[in-house]
């Protein structure tokens, strides 16, 4: 993982923290959030920082029949 990798992984992981803190304690969506923020660690490590950026910039795109 390139370090501009690593400071994103790290800026995005610290979205995910301020996201879990404001949640309560007992919530199952932390479930979610811990799951999430390891799928995007692993992606990170195995070098689909662009992939994930590319699907995120394509979130608001028109569905094509693909």
């Amino acid at each position: 993982m390139s370090p501009t990798d690593e400071l994103e992984l790290h800026r995005i992981s610290a979205l995910l923290a301020e996201v879990n803190g404001s949640l309560p304690e007992n919530s199952p969506l932390r479930e979610g959030l811990v799951k999430a923020g390891l799928a995007l660690g692993l992606a990170f490590i195995n070098g689909q920082r662009g992939w994930i950026d590319n699907e995120y910039a394509q979130l608001d795109a028109d569905i094509s029949e693909e």
